[in-house]
């Protein structure tokens, strides 16, 4: 059998306070736009721009999975535990952009059930 490996929603929204963050064009202090000099993979300093989401935000979403010898559910936690500390989300990482995980007190596995039996 072939290991797969769903997250749904496919596009995740970010969240403030359980609600979806929306962008209408407008910046705001919920959306704001970061600028400052970088360099990206050694050229010339250029101006980078980079929008910004206040803390605190938070993602929600389920993964649903065919457990192999590989892909377990140990190794899944395992592997966003370790990208949160280690690796980070977007720019400056991991200075900034690392996060917590949070399994909501179930199993991946109990989760991908809810979520079946909900269907």
């Amino acid at each position: 059998m072939v290991g797969n490996v769903y997250v749904d929603p496919v596009d995740i929204p970010f969240l403030s306070d359980g609600e979806p963050v929306l962008f209408d064009g407008k910046f705001n202090e919920k959306v704001y736009l970061d600028e400052r000099m970088a360099r990206p993979s050694n050229t010339a300093r250029v101006m980078a721009r980079r929008p910004v989401i206040s803390l605190p935000w938070s993602l929600r979403f389920d993964i649903t999975f065919n457990e192999t010898e590989f892909v377990t559910e140990a190794r899944i936690k395992d592997w966003f535990l370790r990208g949160g500390i280690s690796v980070g989300l977007s720019a400056y990482r991991p200075m900034f952009g690392r996060f917590e995980v949070d399994f909501g007190g179930r199993s991946v596995a109990e989760q991908s059930v809810a979520q079946l039996s909900q269907a």
